[in-house]
Parts: structure tokens; sequence; C-alpha cells
């Protein structure tokens, strides 16, 4: 179980937990010829550098970067910073950790954002029509928290979550999810409402060599809580700057959401592309069968869905 986090370290701290491994380098010392071990070391709070200086050949070959390892050593200021000078690395097993103590995440309460969210676009949405077709006094706006209003038609999906971002990418990417779905034949409504699908999404910043990448999966769940379909990729945005979310720009935001809803609209309507493979042979009592198709890596700069899955019935 993890018990600390790197944004409480203190200098000449001792610490014992678990941390994700972001980067991982052997260095050599051009002057002295001595080498180290050097990581970058991460958890939902932040990041840290660390290094091991003795004994570490051996150790080194244990993990890989983005594997999750349990440290032992102690914090210490260099250059004004806080880093690490660790004594043991031991991989960690799943069982042993929590993907989400690694995960970035706000500080705000997501509920209270969220609901203020619905009530903020709401009344824009309820502005925009009384605007274009005349309000008619002494009623009430039926279904005044839906981001848009249902059609006839249309299938109904609701925004159960969007997990990872700061409260201003979150605010921003329901935006985009809402003007994005009003060009496919998709309804988006209030997760408190009844859907058709049930849509859990997460976003993440990944930080290599000082070039960002968004990455986001979305998770499509029908009435029964079945998994129907993963969507998932990455979104090249540039180089990163001290905030890391910066680079989740309106463009950044609007691709992914480009994407997404058109795979999700392809399911929904029943038009996924004519080469994905058709689902798999009707699965046993053991559980459901899974197809899925890998894609080609993009090209640089250009955004494709890594992943795309779906549950045979």
């Amino acid at each position: 179980m993890k018990t600390h986090y790197i944004c409480d370290l203190q200098d000449g701290q001792g610490v014992a937990s678990l941390f994700l491994v972001r980067e991982k380098e052997i260095r050599t010392s051009s002057r002295s010829g001595k080498s180290w071990l050097e990581l970058d070391l991460v958890d939902r709070t932040g990041r840290i550098s660390a290094k091991m200086w003795d004994n570490f050949a051996v150790i080194a070959v244990t993990f890989e970067r983005d594997d999750v390892v349990h440290v032992r050593g102690r914090v210490k200021l260099f250059n004004g910073q806080k880093e690490l000078t660790l004594e043991q690395i031991i991989p960690a097993v799943e069982r042993d950790y929590e993907l989400s103590d690694f995960l970035a995440h706000t500080k705000y309460d997501v509920e209270t954002l969220y609901a203020e969210l619905r009530a903020a676009v709401a009344a824009m949405l309820l502005a925009m029509a009384c605007g274009v077709g005349g309000c008619a006094g002494g009623g009430a706006a039926s279904g005044a928290y839906a981001m848009a209003s249902s059609s006839g038609s249309a299938p109904t999906v609701a925004f159960e979550s969007i997990d990872g971002p700061p409260p201003q990418v979150f605010d921003r990417m329901v935006s985009v999810l809402d003007s994005e779905s009003k060009l496919r034949n998709l309804s988006i409504v209030s997760r408190e409402g009844s859907a058709a699908y049930r849509v859990r999404s997460y976003l993440s910043v990944q930080v290599n060599h000082g070039r960002a990448t968004v990455a986001w999966v979305w998770d499509v769940y029908e009435r029964d809580q079945q998994r129907a379909l993963r969507l998932a990729g990455e979104e090249p945005a540039g180089k990163a700057g001290r905030d890391a979310w910066a680079v989740a720009d309106d463009l950044v935001l609007r691709k992914i959401a480009q994407a997404g809803l058109s795979g999700l609209s392809g399911m929904v309507n029943g038009t996924l592309p004519a080469d994905t493979p058709p689902p798999a042979a009707a699965p046993s009592k053991d559980g459901p069968a899974v197809a899925s198709t890998e894609q080609a890596l993009p090209a640089s700069g250009a955004f494709s869905v890594s992943a795309l899955s779906y549950t045979a019935r």
C-alpha cells in the first residue's frame, strides 16, 4: 500500500513507498567514470528524480519503465530541487497497489464541479432555446441538465465520468463533447437520467523526453452495465512545459472528442468501418467473447484510434 506522496516529501525525510517509474537510465560521469541508476518517479501528486549509486546493476534489470516499484531511500535537496537517494528497489505486484495512486487527479470535489457544470450548460442551452424559439412563461424547463436535448430516434449517451484532467481542462472537454455530439446522430444526456449507453472516460498527459502526449480511454457500457466497447488513443501535443496539462488545448481536446464520438457513433448506429472484424463466435458460459483490432501506429503528427474493441453477445 502506498504510504508517501511526492507533494508531501520533505528534505531529509526517510521514504519507503510505491512509485511508478516514468523514466529509467544508467548514466556515467565523464569526469569520474562513476555510473549510477537514475529514475523519474511519479504518483498522482507529482514527479521526483531518484538516484541509486551502489549495487544497482542487478536491480536495474528487474523492472522497466511504467512499472510500479517499492523504493526505500531518503529525500535531499540538489540545486534547490527535491530528489531521492535510493537504497532499495523492489518490483511491486498488482495486488500491492491501486493504479489510481499514480494517475493525476484534481484536488477539487468532482461531484460539485460536475453539478456546477451541468447547471451552467443547462442555462446556456435554455438561453439559446429562448433566443431561437421564444420561451413560454410559467413553465419549468424539461431536462434542464441535459447537455443536448434528446431526439426521438437518436441513441442517448451519458458521460458518467471524465477522470484525470484538472477543472479547467474538464470544463473545456465537456464543452467540446457537447458541440461535437450535435454533428452526429447522438444525444448526450445527463448521467442522472436514462441512457442507452454510458461512458466512463479517462485522460492523462504523458511526457517523454520533453514531448507531451494526451492519452485517452472511453469505456462504453450498455444498460445492463456490460461493457460494449473500449476506445483508446493518443494525441501528440507538442513540447511540454512546467504545467503538463497546458498542452491539452481546444484543438487536442476536439481531436479526442471527434475520434471518440466517431467510434461511439459507429457502434450505436451500426456503421463501424468495413475493415472492423465481425464479433467472435457466440461466447461460452464462461464469459463474453471479445474481438479487437489493433491499428498501425500513426505517422508523426497524425491521430488514430489505437485500439478498438467490442463485446460480442
